[in-house]
């Protein structure tokens, strides 16, 4: 494998009027450009199995509309703890509450909004920034949200990649403070 980063600053010396040399070795590739020279290691190790982590049977299922959902958790967010960044998200049959409590600062927030969910009711941890940044990445009207317990993994789809699967996101809840 070759590292990200080396392909980024490659591609930045691919100009049209340039001449860009490049040289792969068994463990080494370099790049030459105009006098700019940038070497990586090739990255010579197996591959992760990600898809062991990628949980098969997450039976309960929220549909959300992206934008109000991501607006919820932006609003909400802004009075969660500083370092830790923990609101919870609660689903009911058709609306999903989205909660924060940052006892340093006695400061709270709660937004509901409507959402379809199927399966039994749980209340679920995560960090809002991470949070954020998947729904983000979602261009989908609405995102699919499956899970299963409050300490397992959750995926995320937009509504038409879930169908085709092209993007799946993965997000470990954090544990709730009670």
């Amino acid at each position: 494998m070759i590292p990200k980063k080396f392909l980024n600053l490659l591609g930045s010396l691919l100009v049209d009027d340039d001449k860009t040399q490049l040289w792969i070795s068994a463990n080494h590739a370099t790049a030459t450009s105009d006098g700019v020279k940038v070497l990586t290691r090739i990255i010579d190790e197996r591959y992760p199995d990600y898809e062991s982590v990628i949980p098969k049977e997450n039976k309960k299922k929220l549909v959300v509309n992206k934008e109000r959902f991501l607006g919820a958790v932006k609003r909400t967010s802004i009075f969660s703890n500083k370092m830790t960044h923990q609101i919870s998200i609660t689903p009911d049959k058709d609306t999903v509450l989205i909660k924060t409590e940052d006892p340093e600062t006695a400061s709270r927030g709660q937004e509901e909004m409507k959402g379809e969910f199927s399966g039994e009711p749980l209340t679920i941890g995560y960090n809002a920034n991470y949070l954020k940044d998947i729904l983000s990445h979602i261009n989908d009207e609405n995102v699919v949200i499956k899970l299963d317990t409050p300490i397992s993994s959750t995926l995320f789809n937009g509504e038409t990649t879930e169908k085709n699967r092209d993007i799946t996101m993965l997000l470990m809840p954090i544990r709730l403070n009670d």
